[in-house]
């Protein structure tokens, strides 16, 4: 296992150092509170000192420390996205230079880093557009990875978008969002139809669904690990729902040259759910 960072460069904390020294740096109109949002304000990379001390930051991290992996955040919206130094000059421009030098940073710092592999999350799947998909290998769907509903969610993905960026994660249950128990396998088999990763507590996990995971897991590099591109190349079928109320037959296939895999979900009434292959 290589080392990863989930980090949030666009947010601050205001009982942080940063923030004491600089609370010009955050979105804020003059004369009005500032409105704090998961004990957060929002930066303004709008500003050039802000976006060189991000770059400078994060450069200074991944030139340190032997990271592999970025998982580029931000959780909450901007509550007053003001710029009072700019009134005047145009400050609603901030929306334009703000994702402008996100964009900037992001290619500095994969071109000073070309081993770091980035993946792009906003409060579940807020930044998915071929913009941030230009320089990162993937991106956080959603952030409910409950795999009944993730068959809707990433089914609805799969039309504008390549299957080998959807990160999927196997997590526990009772889902933390629906509170729906579903069989480890059917996790693992809706998880599988894009890029497969692991947020359950492993430790807590049966030996037995310790082994279960090991051969879905092996099963799944049979397909990824022969090529980076093997899923992009992916064809999908897909099958309509049952015209019976109470049953429903939902599925998606992915195939590559190497494997073939899916994962079909199959209620009837309240019998509960299946996971069929």
């Amino acid at each position: 296992m290589r080392f990863g960072l989930w980090v949030e460069p666009e947010m601050v904390n205001v009982d942080s150092d940063l923030y004491r020294a600089h609370p010009e740096w955050v979105y804020h109109f003059r004369d009005r509170l500032r409105t704090e949002g998961r004990n957060q304000l929002g930066l303004n990379l709008a500003r050039e000192d802000v976006r060189e001390w991000v770059l400078v930051t994060l450069d200074s991290l991944l030139s340190v420390q032997n990271i592999e992996f970025i998982k580029w955040d931000m959780n909450r919206s901007f509550g007053e996205p003001g710029w009072p130094d700019e009134i005047g000059r145009n400050p609603e421009r901030v929306w334009l230079d703000h994702v402008r030098n996100l964009y900037g940073i992001i290619d500095e710092l994969r071109r000073r880093h070309p081993q770091v592999a980035f993946e792009a999350c906003c409060g579940g799947g807020g930044r998915v557009d071929l913009g941030i998909l230009a320089r990162a290998e993937q991106v956080w769907t959603s952030d409910n990875t409950d795999a009944l509903d993730r068959l809707r969610i990433q089914e609805g993905f799969s039309y504008a978008y390549a299957p080998r960026v959807m990160m999927c994660w196997v997590t526990d249950c009772p889902n933390f969002v629906t509170k729906r128990t579903v069989p480890l396998s059917y996790r693992f088999h809706v998880a599988m139809a894009g890029a497969l990763g692991i947020g359950g507590d492993v430790s807590r996990w049966t030996p037995q669904e310790r082994e279960e995971a090991r051969g879905f897991i092996a099963t799944y590099r049979l397909c990824a690990r022969p090529s980076r591109t093997a899923c992009s190349t992916a064809c999908a079928r897909r099958e309509q729902e049952g015209s019976r109320p109470h049953s429903m037959l939902r599925g998606t296939a992915m195939r590559s040259w190497w494997f073939g895999l899916g994962a079909v979900a199959a209620i009837r009434g309240d019998r509960g759910i299946t996971s069929l292959m």
